[in-house]
């Protein structure tokens, strides 16, 4: 602590001590500062009346700068020391989790952006814009399943390691991923991705006869749309799976909290029209 405190008190305290002489106040000013740089704003009053208000604003956000700059550092200083009670391999361990957790939470708000693009009314260039969108989806979901998939490995591997620093706790961790109702959620995911993409796609494509009421293209999309919606459906089924599942996990390993990513109450897909 104190690293970026102490040279500016420091500073502080050496621009007061060479700046009262000559405002014609006492040098003593300077020791205050050092110890309390809040000091700094009465001096800047008292020397300079309504001439002080740049340097007085200038002192705030330093101030704020530095206890900002302070928290930071003390927050890295304190992870490093509760890293330093754990083994190499429970410091992998977490390290992994911390990963997955990341991009769980990324693909979890894409998916409650795809909600919100899938609401909006229907034109060819909303529908570019979703499909675009679509496909970065699905590098995260690669990106979080592979990181399930390295954790994994890891927890399997390195089992009676966990198992003799006592920390069989952290194979929990990958058997939250490894539980049915996430995997089935998963699944049920891609299919609704591949479905959507698939009725937007022919929408676009034959946009102008489909609005132009061609039986042959309403009949192709009205198929596509009630796979779509079969997707939606079981797709909301598993998410209040999934939650509830989450929900009961969590109560059991309350430990496991800070690994894995926030319950996502995200609403239920709604139909694109």
């Amino acid at each position: 602590m104190y690293y970026i405190y102490f040279p500016y008190a420091f500073a502080v305290s050496i621009f007061i001590f060479f700046d009262s002489s000559k405002q014609n106040v006492s040098r003593w000013w300077a020791l205050p500062a050092f110890f309390a740089p809040v000091v700094t704003f009465y001096y800047f009053i008292k020397t300079r009346a309504a001439k002080g208000i740049v340097p007085l604003l200038i002192s705030v956000i330093l101030l704020a700068a530095v206890g900002t700059g302070e928290t930071i550092i003390y927050s890295i200083e304190k992870e490093k020391a509760e890293f330093a009670k754990y083994s190499p391999v429970a410091r992998q361990m977490i390290i992994l989790s911390r990963k997955l957790k990341i991009t769980t939470t990324d693909f979890d708000n894409a998916i409650e952006k795809l909600e919100q693009l899938s609401k909006i009314e229907s034109s060819r260039s909303s529908m570019a814009e979703t499909m675009e969108f679509i496909r970065g989806t699905r590098v995260l979901i690669l990106k979080n399943r592979d990181a399930v998939r390295r954790l994994k490995v890891f927890a399997s591997d390195y089992s009676a390691v966990l198992k003799k620093e006592n920390l069989l706790w952290m194979k929990n961790i990958a058997y939250y991923y490894n539980n049915k109702t996430i995997i089935q959620y998963d699944t049920s995911l891609d299919y609704y991705l591949d479905s959507f993409e698939t009725l937007l796609q022919y929408t676009f494509e034959n946009f102008n006869a489909i609005d132009g009421k061609s039986s042959v293209h309403l009949r192709n999309y009205d198929a596509y749309y009630m796979k779509y919606r079969r997707a939606v459906d079981r797709h909301n089924i598993l998410g209040v799976q999934r939650i509830q599942f989450q929900n009961r996990f969590l109560r059991q390993h309350p430990q496991l909290k800070s690994y894995l990513p926030a319950i996502h109450h995200a609403g239920f897909l709604k139909l694109w029209e």
